[in-house]
């Protein structure tokens, strides 16, 4: 992952856009994160905090996911 450290923020952090399926919901879910595999392991954990839908299934798959810069500030 590469950051560029200006001031107290990180700028020109990498992100992944990614989408997932579920065959057992027959849903797509799109989220972003900055690491795809651990959060599509999240995704699929049976005791999952990070996300209501993932809690229901555990067969997500990644369908496809694009690299976007930029800033992500927590707590919008």
């Amino acid at each position: 992952m590469e950051s560029r450290q200006v001031g107290s923020s990180l700028e020109g952090i990498i992100y992944y856009i990614y989408i997932i399926y579920s065959k057992m919901l027959d849903k797509y879910y799109v989220g972003y994160t900055h690491d795809v595999t651990v959060r599509i392991d999240q995704h699929n954990s049976s005791n999952s905090f990070f996300s209501k839908t993932a809690a229901r299934a555990y067969d997500w798959q990644l369908k496809y996911k694009e690299p976007t810069f930029g800033y992500r500030k927590d707590n919008y």
